[in-house]
């Protein structure tokens, strides 16, 4: 299980919520009823989707790792929250789950990357020495 699904996870709680709240309020409205299937039928389908997930978390064998993912990515609460909640420092948490997770964290840029290779370079640079000299094709 990647980072990226465990995120997912999340997500998909949200639209679930969102899809209460708006048949919720299309109770008030007539000739919404097509819609209101539509959002049924998605609701149905994202709830099998968190279900999938739920199973893959609950595969994991390390206790406490299992825990910081479900408190994390279905209960929505903040690393601070799992912290003090399991009498740790919010970076031992978040260390556990990113060791778990794929290491790195993962870039929200390309910036300061090499185009061609994805080598760090200085600012201002778009291809990296070694690429600009023909090493790297």
């Amino acid at each position: 299980m990647t980072g990226e699904e465990l995120n997912n996870i999340k997500f998909i709680k949200i639209e679930i919520e969102r899809c209460e709240r708006i048949l919720n309020d299309l109770r008030h409205w007539q000739g919404t009823e097509e819609y209101a299937n539509l959002l049924r039928e998605t609701k149905t389908r994202l709830i099998s989707k968190k279900a999938e997930a739920e199973n893959l978390i609950n595969g994991i064998e390390d206790d406490e790792l299992r825990l910081i993912c479900k408190l994390k990515f279905i209960d929505l609460r903040s690393w601070n929250y799992i912290a003090n909640k399991m009498h740790y420092d919010r970076s031992t948490v978040y260390k556990k789950y990113r060791k778990f997770a794929g290491g790195e964290r993962v870039r929200k840029t390309n910036d300061n990357r090499c185009v061609c290779c994805g080598e760090i370079i200085p600012e201002g640079r778009q291809v990296c020495p070694s690429c600009e000299r023909g090493a790297v094709r």
